[in-house]
């Protein structure tokens, strides 16, 4: 247990830092596989305690706190797209 909850205090300062995390930088912030991952933030999501929720679907999932308000999700995808290719952009 005391795992998840370091683990649970890491993405919160990714999160709080860069509005979102996504599973790769989940993985490698804890020194995971992506699938030992996917079920540790399926199990955070979960838990009402852990303060963290999903957004999106697929490879644009993202995980971000429930105590940012109210978190644009078109504004995290952009930044996510803008990493991998620039020329996309978002619209609504």
């Amino acid at each position: 247990m005391k795992c998840i909850l370091q683990s649970l205090q890491r993405a919160l300062q990714h999160i709080d830092k860069h509005g979102f995390i996504t599973l790769q930088e989940y993985a490698k912030l804890n020194r995971l596989n992506y699938s030992t991952a996917s079920r540790e933030l399926a199990k955070l999501v979960l838990d009402p305690h852990s303060d963290i929720r999903a957004k999106g679907a697929g490879s644009y999932k993202v995980w971000v706190s429930n105590t940012q308000g109210k978190a644009s999700f078109y504004a995290i995808l952009q930044k996510i797209i803008s990493k991998e290719d620039s020329r996309f952009k978002i619209t609504k």
